[in-house]
């Protein structure tokens, strides 16, 4: 089935996450069926707001095809504000 990896949630539906940080790793290759691989969260929406946070994840992306520093996959409104990436991401070649 579908659904989202991050360092701090999987899914941000109408959520609020400030002043927050992740560290460590993401390994996709292990997690074959996740459609959303986020540094912080893998899949926000529903006017979810992400401000003032910090990733340091490392992602190995695998296959995945929605995949970022900060969110895996970012709609409906959603913002990123002040947040930053530091981690590495890697995909296959």
């Amino acid at each position: 089935g579908s659904h989202g990896v991050g360092g701090l949630a999987g899914i941000s539906s109408s959520g609020v996450i400030t002043n927050s940080s992740a560290t460590g790793t993401i390994n996709g290759q292990t997690v074959a069926d996740a459609n959303w691989l986020g540094g912080l969260i893998g899949y926000s929406y529903d006017a979810s707001s992400i401000s003032n946070s910090t990733s340091a994840v490392t992602i190995n992306a695998g296959s995945n095809g929605n995949v970022g520093g900060i969110v895996g996959y970012n709609s409906d409104n959603s913002t990123i504000s002040n947040t930053y990436n530091s981690g590495v991401i890697t995909g296959l070649d």
